[in-house]
């Protein structure tokens, strides 16, 4: 459904607001209560235009995946009572967690982007816990947080053999796959109190072999959950960090180690949550003041654009572009009397030179934890 915001209907902002997004989440309720887990239209041919999300269905406490096509139709259901932290692989295939409706443990289960071909990959136990599972972009490995702040990375050989990383990963950190999936990014915690960007390879079952480390001296901007982000070519990673109150971006190259720093002194800017477009000339980023707002990185004459209005008590994050470079999708956070709600949404964009113009919004599903693209691989 396409959606596009007025701002002459009401005077009051937040009211004009939540109104909206409260009419918008009956309608999608009313969807998602009609069944159970249901087709809600075709499979939406090629699975690089569909869009996957964890929702929560007005008609039961637990979570479903679902998919959708990315002008906001053909919505599927495919997984009852599962939890997806990444995109599927290119090969079609997801990282669920799910959790024992009798013993109540957490169960990590391999499914196709279809929600069908289940493979239980672990279950929680004395011996680890399973949190924030991610698929790599080959579809060949899983990593996750074992608990106690260790970092464990599945393979499958016949059987699921477990690799234990590392031992202190950072807390509300999550690692990075590179798009080749040959590397995974992650933040360490040394014993001597240093911050580490740190980088394994992850073809070798058992080697925990150190592709690049640096010492990060600024704190970590947190305001949700923080990953490295790679750039597609396999050899960049960008970090957002503050320094006496200033953010910045700093762009690792971790085959030459130089960095590249990106000074955001705008106080409704800042530097968090960056979303790197394919080609690499573009970042998206969650702005303090709640947009979403897009720089361009081509060259030092940084040039930055807001794609998002947002209301009072409204906060844009967790944006991901489209492969094409033309479609940025974020969650919305809205606040009401307490309550919050996420709508997950999708703004179609264009470009005069190094600006970047908002053109039409859809809005895709409520009650989402965050959306995912299919894996585009490297």
């Amino acid at each position: 459904m396409l959606f596009k915001k007025s701002y002459k209907i009401c005077k009051n902002a937040l009211l004009c607001s939540l109104t909206w997004w409260l009419f918008l989440a009956m309608l999608i309720v009313m969807v998602l209560m009609s069944c159970d887990v249901c087709d809600i239209g075709d499979s939406g041919g090629n699975p690089e235009n569909r869009i996957y999300f964890t929702s929560l269905p007005g008609n039961t406490d637990e979570p479903y995946v679902y998919s959708i096509k990315y002008n906001g139709t053909a919505m599927l259901a495919l997984v009852k009572n599962g939890l997806i932290f990444s995109p599927p692989s290119t090969n079609g295939f997801m990282a669920v967690l799910s959790r024992d409706t009798i013993t109540g443990n957490k169960i990590l289960f391999s499914v196709d982007s279809e929600g069908k071909n289940f493979q239980k990959v672990a279950e929680e136990s004395s011996l680890f816990d399973i949190n924030y599972p991610i698929m790599s972009p080959d579809g060949k490995k899983i990593a996750f947080n074992g608990g106690q702040k260790r970092l464990f990375i599945s393979k499958y050989d016949g059987a699921y053999v477990f690799d234990l990383i590392d031992d202190n990963i950072t807390s509300n950190t999550i690692p990075a796959f590179s798009p080749n999936s040959k590397m995974i990014a992650y933040f360490k915690n040394e014993s001597n109190g240093n911050l580490l960007l740190k980088v394994i390879n992850t073809e070798e079952t058992g080697s925990t072999q150190v592709v690049f480390q640096k010492v990060i001296s600024e704190t970590l901007v947190e305001r949700g959950e923080i990953h490295p982000e790679w750039f597609s070519d396999n050899k960049r990673i960008v970090i957002s960090v503050s320094n006496n109150g200033v953010e910045k971006l700093q762009i690792i190259d971790i085959s030459s180690g130089s960095v590249r720093e990106i000074v955001i002194e705008s106080s409704l800017i800042g530097s968090f949550d960056p979303a790197i477009s394919a080609d690499g000339n573009f970042v998206a980023l969650s702005g303090k003041d709640g947009n979403i707002w897009v720089i361009d990185i081509l060259d030092d004459d940084y040039r930055f654009s807001r794609i998002t209005d947002v209301f009072e008590g409204e906060s844009a994050k967790s944006p991901s572009w489209l492969s094409n470079g033309k479609s940025i999708m974020y969650n919305l956070q809205t606040k009401y009397d307490k309550v919050s709600y996420s709508t997950l949404f999708l703004t179609n964009i264009s470009y005069d030179g190094t600006v970047v113009n908002k053109e039409t919004t859809y809005v895709l599903a409520n009650s989402v934890i965050k959306g995912f693209w299919q894996s585009q691989g490297k």
